[in-house]
């Protein structure tokens, strides 16, 4: 088994500098960050890894600095970090502050949109590339809005899944530039089952769509999303919750993961069937996220470990898997990204969002991590690859990836 690099304990030393650091910011802390000094060191001679420097940041911040805008801690600890890690520390472009629950983001065709959930609303925001602006709020479910998907194909059309006291599906549009956007259709929660997941075909003429009960429902879409009705009546392997879903290249088949320690292969005949779950002794714990990228499945399980299917006839054999990290717990949402011009991968575990770089010869090797302070940390790459957004502990943040090779 290849590993990654893992977390360690904390460094007591460090630590200690970033209380005394505290304890003199608190005492003089005049809301002017341009008379704070940044210029921390730390002994060369101790091996510290970026993580752990930044779980000390963040854990002296929030428990020691009591201040009530939870932005401007935000913008001290990544200047903080700006300084220790030059070379390759991942600074947010913005950060903003949104105290609801925020369950998932999503960035329209050209990025010039982003969606992002707060509780039962959905947040339209204007985005330029550096900081966004809130547009509109939008009101159409009854509890959480646990899923966003930006139509790709079309300018201004998102579509909407609420959780699991809602399960609604909800279709937003707006016609003109000048016009707000407004709710065009509505499709009822279907066998009392929350939303999980939703994906688009490529060409978005089927939308896939995998809920806490177990049923995948399939959509036909037509006339501009003027129309959506069931492709096929939807179906249920099992009762367990669907955390993701995703179609191969040629849309025969896709594959979707569960709160169960197996995947489910579907192929399309006449209609989608299941046809056959993947099971491995190597699948431990279930798998919050799945990807097929190439002739492999791609998945990560709850455990830290990424795992590596290859097709063999007509089944998916394991071939290998990576820890990205050793922390036992995660949280659904957050899908895989991957950028085949960069060979890139972003992968969220728990409270870390892992960059991992795949070679020639399918090696892999990490080259980046942004940690959060909570595993309820929830986002999204542009389809683009260009951005990340991300929302954890009331924070909305963007980053620039466009200079991560």
């Amino acid at each position: 088994m290849q590993q990654l690099s893992s977390e360690e304990n904390l460094i007591e030393e460090f630590l200690q500098f970033i209380r005394e650091y505290i304890t003199k910011f608190s005492q003089q802390n005049n809301n002017k960050e341009d008379e704070i000094n940044f210029n921390l060191t730390y002994d060369n001679k101790v091996e510290k890894s970026q993580s752990q420097i930044e779980s000390g940041i963040k854990s002296e911040l929030y428990n020691n600095l009591k201040l009530e805008d939870l932005q401007q801690v935000e913008s001290l600890v990544e200047k903080i970090k700006m300084n220790i890690f030059p070379q390759n520390f991942l600074r947010p472009i913005s950060i903003q502050k949104q105290p609801q629950k925020c369950q998932d983001i999503c960035f329209n065709n050209d990025n010039s949109l982003i969606a992002t959930t707060q509780d039962s609303k959905i947040i339209l925001w204007k985005f330029d590339g550096k900081q966004p602006i809130k547009i509109q709020s939008l009101q159409g479910h009854d509890n959480d809005v646990a899923c966003l998907l930006f139509s790709q194909k079309t300018q201004n059309t998102l579509i909407s899944g609420g959780g699991l006291n809602d399960g609604k599906i909800v279709l937003w549009q707006k016609k003109e530039i000048e016009q707000p956007w407004i709710q065009i259709n509505t499709l009822p929660q279907y066998q009392n089952g929350g939303i999980r997941c939703m994906i688009f075909s490529k060409k978005e003429n089927f939308l896939f769509v995998g809920q806490s009960n177990g049923f995948i429902q399939i959509f036909n879409v037509m006339n501009n999303f003027q129309q959506i009705t069931f492709y096929q009546k939807p179906k249920q392997y099992s009762n367990k919750q669907v955390f993701g879903i995703s179609l191969n290249d040629s849309e025969q088949q896709f594959v979707t993961c569960h709160d169960a320690n197996y995947l489910v292969l579907w192929q399309k005949n006449n209609e989608w069937q299941p046809i056959r779950t993947i099971e491995d002794p190597n699948f431990v714990s279930f798998g919050c996220r799945i990807k097929f990228v190439d002739q492999f499945i791609i998945f990560l399980d709850k455990m830290g470990y990424l795992h590596f299917l290859e097709q063999s006839s007509q089944t998916y054999q394991f071939k290998k898997k990576i820890q990205v990290d050793d922390k036992e717990q995660d949280y659904f949402n957050f899908p895989i990204s991957y950028n085949n011009q960069k060979r890139l991968f972003v992968i969220k575990h728990n409270k870390f969002v892992h960059f991992i770089k795949r070679d020639d010869k399918n090696n892999f090797a990490k080259i980046n991590s942004i940690m959060e302070s909570n595993l309820k940390l929830f986002g999204k790459v542009s389809e683009d690859g260009s951005y990340l957004a991300t929302w954890c502990q009331e924070m909305f943040k963007i980053y620039d990836l466009s200079k991560i090779n």
